[in-house]
């Protein structure tokens, strides 16, 4: 794959409002990553992101990948991908809240 934009998609909201996008890129040096960019959701004090490898517009994480805490409930993030999930072209990106195990929002990958 050449450097880019593999997949991206928007987030709905679900347990709290949630809006911004979140885009799978791959950099100049093949490193695959997950960008969420002007993200808005409701603060709380165990917020992660989750890739997961298929389609789950409830905002289901069984079976994704932990990527990490969310880094900031407004604005622009990175997180790394592991490599099997690097060549996903239909997932969900997820913001769960571990403590009330719901999901914040979520967004619908699709290949651009």
């Amino acid at each position: 794959d050449l450097p880019g934009v593999a997949a991206s998609g928007s987030f709905r909201s679900l347990a709290w409002p949630t809006s911004g996008s979140a885009t799978v890129v791959t950099g100049a040096d093949g490193r695959v990553a997950l960008e969420l960019a002007n993200l808005r959701t409701h603060a709380a004090p165990e917020l992660w992101v989750y890739l997961v490898p298929f389609q789950a517009p409830g905002g289901g994480v069984a079976g994704g990948w932990k990527l990490g805490r969310l880094r900031s409930v407004t604005g622009a993030s990175t997180y790394a991908l592991p490599g099997e999930a690097a060549s996903l072209r239909y997932a969900t990106v997820v913001v769960w809240c571990e403590l009330c195990r719901k999901p914040w929002g979520a967004a619908a990958l699709r290949p651009v």
